[in-house]
């Protein structure tokens, strides 16, 4: 045996544990990696200004849908009084108010919430101190409207930017000398609403009543006459309709002047073969026989 000891093994150490990781369910690593991008995606595209053309043809669409359906018979019930207003102040004796007011409503496609709110507007507007034309005024006032009581107003902008173009500019300008106007509460609005919805009447008798609104949206939404291209009055005679029985249709009636009725039978278009074909199929041939006439008192 030698003295020398058997070298110890030395322990083995184990590798250091690393420290777990957390694995991550498949809908978190979903959304950890595709929110980010995805929000950022929505918010470019919300912030992305259209171009010009675009939002002209957005807003000639909406005109065009407006102008398709019509303007409504309150709106235009409305627009009535709101020009009979005006022209009572004596300051547009010479304007065609209701043609200039028809336009600006076509123009802006106006609701009648926004009609109301203009007209509260116009009434509490110094036109002594006016330097614009009508027209400009009255369409200023009505853009006015529109843009408080709407959020997305682009198509409009651009619009009215095709008829000037330093419109925005000029209108951003005036507008600060009429907010003070555009203060508008929901108790003003029904008592504007009340007030332009009364019928217009002649005066001193309130039973009647101005109706040329009512037969002017009849004839917009009425479709055209047309005449039914089969008439049988214009169709030739057939041999079954000279049995002799005659039905009340073919007949016109004419009264006279001493009140009396005298039914007539139609004169109807007979084909020029028709004698012979019907005397043909006859034994004993045909007399010409006057037709009896009832008369009646």
């Amino acid at each position: 045996m030698s003295d020398q000891l058997p070298k110890k093994r030395g322990k083995r150490g184990r590798p250091p544990k690393l420290p777990e990781k957390k694995l991550k369910s498949e809908s978190e690593s979903k959304d950890s990696q595709a929110l980010p991008n995805l929000s950022i995606k929505q918010e470019k595209i919300s912030d992305k200004p259209k171009h010009q053309s675009e939002l002209i043809d957005i807003y000639n669409n909406i005109r065009a849908a407006f102008i398709n359906s019509g303007v409504s018979q309150q709106s235009q019930l409305l627009i009535r009084r709101i020009a009979s207003n005006l022209s009572s102040t004596g300051e547009f004796s010479s304007q065609p108010l209701l043609r200039i007011l028809n336009e600006v409503l076509q123009e802006l496609t106006l609701n009648e919430l926004e009609v109301v709110s203009w007209a509260i507007v116009l009434d509490r507007y110094n036109w002594r101190e006016n330097s614009l034309p009508v027209q400009n005024l009255l369409l200023n006032i009505a853009f006015a409207i529109k843009t408080q009581l709407n959020e997305d107003t682009g198509p409009y902008k651009a619009y009215l930017a095709t008829k000037s173009s330093s419109y925005m500019d000029e209108f951003n300008s005036w507008v600060e000398s009429i907010k003070p106007l555009m203060n508008i509460n929901a108790k003003d609005i029904n008592n504007k609403f009340k007030e332009l919805s009364k019928l217009v009447g002649v005066p001193g008798d309130e039973k009647i009543h101005d109706y040329n609104y009512y037969v002017d949206e009849i004839l917009q939404i009425s479709p055209p006459y047309t005449q039914d291209a089969k008439d049988e009055s214009l169709l030739p005679v057939k041999k079954e309709d000279v049995s002799g029985h005659r039905k009340a249709s073919d007949f016109d009636f004419e009264s006279s002047t001493n009140n009396e009725h005298t039914i007539l039978p139609k004169v109807e278009v007979m084909p020029t073969n028709f004698l012979k074909d019907w005397g043909a199929d006859s034994k004993e041939g045909f007399s010409m026989q006057a037709p009896n006439i009832p008369h009646t008192k």
